[in-house]
C-alpha cells in the first residue's frame, strides 16, 4: 500500500481559500514563508501546502492558483475533502458564521457525526468525528 502525500485543488481566489482553510478549518502552511510570498505573488502558477501540523513531512492539501484556471462550481461540488475533528457542530458553525454554504449540519450516522459545507470555490468539505460507544 502506498501512502497519500498530497491532494491538490485549483482555487479561484488564493487569499480567500487560504483564509478559509487556515482561519476556519484550522490548517497551517507547510512553508509559511512560501505561503506569504505566494499570496502576494502575481506569478502565473502558485502552490501553497496546508495541513494540521504545518510540517512538510505530513500529507498536505495543496491550494493551486493557475492563471486563467477557475474551478467550475458543479465539478467542485463533486470533489470531497474530509477532515477528522473533535467537534463537528463547532466546525460547521464556524463555516456558517463566516457566510459559507452548509449542506449538512452536524448529523449522527452510525458511529460517526458528520457535517458538510462548501468552501469558497464550492468544493465539498466534510467534517467527521467518531461518536462515543453506547
Amino acid at each position: 500500500l502506498e501512502e497519500l502525500i498530497t491532494a491538490k485543488i485549483t482555487v479561484g481566489d488564493l487569499q480567500r481559500s487560504y483564509d478559509f482553510y487556515t482561519g476556519l478549518v484550522g490548517l497551517k502552511p507547510t512553508d509559511p514563508e512560501l505561503a506569504e510570498t505566494g499570496l502576494k505573488s502575481t506569478a502565473d502558477f502558485i502552490e501553497i501546502g496546508l495541513n494540521p501540523s504545518g510540517s512538510r513531512r505530513d500529507p498536505a492539501l495543496m491550494l493551486i492558483r493557475r492563471k486563467g484556471d477557475v474551478p467550475d462550481k458543479a465539478s467542485a461540488q463533486r470533489t470531497w475533502i474530509a477532515f477528522k475533528t473533535p467537534d463537528v457542530a463547532a466546525a460547521v458553525a464556524r463555516i456558517k458564521a463566516a457566510g459559507f454554504d452548509v449542506r449538512n449540519e452536524a448529523t449522527p450516522y452510525e458511529d460517526l457525526t458528520f457535517g458538510i459545507v462548501h468552501d469558497p470555490d464550492g468544493y465539498t468539505v466534510e467534517f467527521l468525528a467518531e461518536r462515543p460507544a453506547k
